[in-house]
């Protein structure tokens, strides 16, 4: 398996990955579609690579999982906000791999 930094061209990725997180458990619960109407959501990856984004993406043949982070703003905050900025993360693994041993790497 391979750990390389993410680029503006993982944002489809990052999407996919977004997506399984919100459907964490396997139920569909939300389509890209939808997931990309919630605000909430989609500000982890709207606009992917601003300045001060980073990641890092788990490859086996092709991307198994992602891990990123971006500074969020009061204008649009995260789930936790401090001081007026605060780091908004996300993880995702691709459908196959989380119950895989590599899949579990790639979250850490």
């Amino acid at each position: 398996m391979l750990i390389r930094p993410a680029t503006a061209d993982d944002r489809g990725f990052l999407e996919q990955m977004l997506l399984e997180a919100y459907n964490w458990d396997g139920q569909p619960r939300f389509t890209l579609e939808q997931l990309s109407g919630e605000d909430h959501a989609w500000r982890y990856v709207d606009a992917w690579m601003r300045p001060g984004d980073f990641g890092v993406i788990a490859e086996d043949g092709g991307p198994i999982g992602a891990a990123w982070a971006r500074l969020l703003t009061t204008a649009r905050p995260g789930v936790e906000l401090r001081r007026g900025r605060s780091p908004g993360h996300q993880r995702g693994v691709a459908c196959g791999w989380s119950s895989a041993r590599r899949g579990c790497l790639a979250c850490v």
